[in-house]
């Protein structure tokens, strides 16, 4: 299930299992999250944001 709201400027889609941004749009419709493009990637994976791997101590 997903919540969609948005003001005079952006268009945020909110994803109810974890609450994850699924989608962030300007205006124009620009798409600034993964949209999960099969031909690369066809996934989503917040958990990986904003850190891939282990940090170094």
């Amino acid at each position: 299930m997903n919540t969609t709201i948005s003001n005079s400027a952006l268009t945020a889609t909110i994803n109810h299992s974890g609450a994850e941004l699924f989608s962030l749009q300007d205006n124009q419709n620009k798409e600034y999250i993964w949209e999960g493009n099969p031909d690369f990637w066809g996934k989503h994976s917040p958990v990986l944001f904003p850190i891939v791997g282990n940090f170094k101590k």
